[in-house]
């Protein structure tokens, strides 16, 4: 899994797109930016959305012979 900032012009709304949802991205690196957690500043690729898609989780189920 890969942390990252999406920059979007659209309005993504955080009960939608809560922690822990996985999403697919397409756009280019605008950079990075630095965010800090307790004491320790952590680096962040930001991605510039040009199309943004919730991945719909997969759920598996076990087959029996």
């Amino acid at each position: 899994m890969v942390t990252f900032l999406i920059r979007s012009t659209e309005f993504l709304d955080p009960a939608v797109y809560e922690v822990g949802r996985r999403v697919t991205v397409v756009g280019p690196v605008a950079g990075d930016v630095e965010r800090k957690i307790d004491d320790v500043t952590y680096r962040y690729p930001v991605v510039e959305s040009r199309r943004l898609e919730l991945t719909i989780p997969i759920t598996r189920t076990r087959r029996t012979p």
